[in-house]
């Protein structure tokens, strides 16, 4: 059990960040980078410390539920072993076999991950939504960002061609906007600026939606971006309460405004 506490509190870190209510697409993707690294990091303790017979010694920020487990084994007489006052029975021959559950678990664990988590190596979106977005990966060297992240929006347009098209945007028109888009957002940000609050402001303002258009419409894509189904359970909760039995003929233009007001009323 200890040994599955220490693999798996790792995917509940990872869980929990996902359900949360605000929406991060930003943070959402270095939480699965983290997990990677963290398990890719766990494994090389483990089996390194496994080699050398030294589990113990193995850092304990990686085995926390593990060495808490062994701390509390005593030795007693005739080669037995007691944890909480129960006898342990083929003690030091289930240690033998520690090495391959951990190596086994979390190989089957980064597999389902990587497995479920694919498309943020291979889809436009995800491959470049964090060099877009987050404004700490941006080069403060005015020469270097001049060319930053075009080939990221070269990529992004080609993905999204077909829905730009739908929305009227002038997709020849973007390349420059994104330009002029960077000029402009790199005398706002400060040190301690929130990349969501910034784009915010961007988004709102008469002055970018003028000149950056079309460039926006991405940006906003990349924005609502989803990670997680939890507002959309919650949605299709408040619609079965908003549309009963007694409300079946509601149209969808009215549904629609009474769910509106439902997210966005005091409370929610």
């Amino acid at each position: 059990m200890a040994i599955y506490l220490d693999v798996l509190s790792i995917l509940s870190r990872m869980s929990l960040s996902e359900q949360k209510e605000q929406h991060d697409p930003v943070k959402a993707v270095r939480r699965i980078q983290e997990f990677k690294w963290t398990m890719v990091k766990l494994q090389g303790h483990v089996l390194e410390a496994l080699d050398h017979n030294e589990l113990n010694q193995a850092e304990k920020s990686c085995l926390t539920y593990y060495n808490k487990f062994r701390s509390e084994v005593t030795f007693k007489d005739d080669n037995l072993y007691v944890y909480q006052g129960r006898k342990l029975k083929n003690f030091e021959a289930s240690e033998r076999t520690v090495r391959d559950i951990y190596r086994s678990t979390i190989a089957a664990l980064s597999d389902a991950v990587s497995g479920r988590f694919e498309s943020l190596s291979i889809c436009p979106v995800f491959k470049n939504l964090v060099d877009i977005l987050d404004f700490t990966k941006w080069p403060t060297d005015v020469t270097q960002l001049l060319s930053y992240g075009d080939s990221s929006m070269t990529e992004l347009i080609k993905h999204f061609t077909p829905l730009l098209e739908r929305n009227l945007c002038n997709i020849a028109e973007i390349p420059a906007e994104w330009d002029i888009l960077k000029n402009r957002l790199c005398h706002l940000i400060h040190a301690n600026s929130s990349y969501l609050d910034v784009w915010s402001k961007v988004l709102t303002s008469e002055e970018f939606r003028k000149e950056c258009a079309n460039v926006l419409h991405i940006i906003e894509l990349l924005l609502i971006t989803p990670f997680s189904n939890a507002k959309l359970e919650q949605m299709f909760s408040t619609m079965g309460r908003v549309k009963t039995d007694w409300r079946n003929r509601l149209g969808r233009d009215r549904l629609e405004a009474n769910l509106r007001i439902s997210q966005e009323c005091v409370g929610n």
